[in-house]
C-alpha cells in the first residue's frame, strides 16, 4: 500500500491473521472473485459482505490487528480491518493513510460505513479527504461520509456536508463521482423542501444526466 503503517511483530496478532486468512480462503467464491478482478485489490477471494462481517465478529476490536490486516492489501482483509479497528483507538494519521490507500468504490463505501463515520474526528477527516485531489478516491470518501452524516442525523459534519452543495456542479463533471454525489444529493433532498431540492438539481441536468435522472426519480417517489 502507498501509505503502509508498520506494526511491531506480535505473536498473538500474527496467529489471528493466520486464522482470518484461513477462514477467508475457505469462504472463497471463485466466480465472484473473477468478476471483481478489475477493482484493483492485490488479491480478492470473492467473499460476500455478510460473510466478511460474520468472520470479523469472531474477533475482538484491535488496532494492531486491524492495521496488520489492512497492510496485507487483500479485499477481505482490508474490509475486515475496517470492522475491527476501534473507533476510539484509530489515530488520525492511520485514518488519513487508509483513505489515501483506497483505490475503488467498494472499499470507499465499506471504510465510510464501518469506520470513518464513527470516528470522533469524522468531520475533519471528510474535509481533509475532499481537499486532497492527488488521491483518486478521497473526494469520493468525502461525499460518502457526508451522506452518512445526514443519514445518522449527526451534528458532526453538518457544516461540511452543507458546504458540498456549492461544489456539486463542478465535481459532478467527474463521472467517477456520479454515484457518491447522487447518494449525497438523495440524503440532502430528504431534509429540504421538494421545491428546493428540484431547484438545486436543475443545474445538473446538462452536466451529468445520469445523476440528474437518478436523484430526480428519488425526489419524485421518496420526498
Amino acid at each position: 500500500m502507498n501509505n503502509m503503517q508498520f506494526t511491531v511483530y506480535d505473536e498473538t496478532v500474527e496467529s489471528q491473521v493466520k486464522e482470518i486468512r484461513k477462514l477467508v480462503r475457505l469462504s472463497m467464491d471463485g466466480s465472484v472473485s473473477e468478476s471483481m478482478a478489475s477493482l484493483g485489490y492485490k488479491l480478492n477471494w470473492g467473499v460476500s459482505i455478510p460473510r466478511i462481517k460474520e468472520l470479523a465478529s469472531r474477533f475482538g476490536k484491535d488496532a494492531r490487528l486491524a492495521m496488520r490486516l489492512w497492510n496485507i492489501g487483500h479485499r477481505e482483509t482490508m474490509i475486515i480491518a475496517t470492522l475491527l479497528m476501534p473507533e476510539n483507538g484509530c489515530p488520525e494519521s492511520v485514518a488519513q493513510a487508509w483513505a489515501e490507500d483506497i483505490n475503488n468504490s467498494e472499499l470507499a463505501e465499506q471504510c465510510c460505513r464501518n469506520l470513518f463515520v464513527r470516528l470522533p474526528y469524522a468531520d475533519k477527516l471528510a474535509e481533509l479527504c475532499y481537499n486532497k485531489p492527488d488521491s483518486p478516491h478521497t473526494k469520493e470518501v468525502a461525499y460518502r461520509l457526508a451522506s452518512k452524516f445526514i443519514m445518522k442525523g449527526s451534528s458532526c459534519g453538518n457544516d461540511f456536508s452543507e458546504s458540498l452543495i456549492n461544489n456539486v456542479k463542478t465535481d459532478v463533471q467527474n463521472k467517477k463521482l456520479s454515484d457518491p454525489i447522487a447518494q449525497y444529493l438523495k440524503q440532502y433532498a430528504k431534509h429540504i423542501s421538494k421545491a428546493d431540492a428540484e431547484k438545486a438539481l436543475e443545474s445538473l441536468q446538462d452536466v451529468n444526466p445520469w445523476v440528474f435522472e437518478e436523484v430526480s426519480t428519488f425526489i419524485n417517489y421518496s420526498c
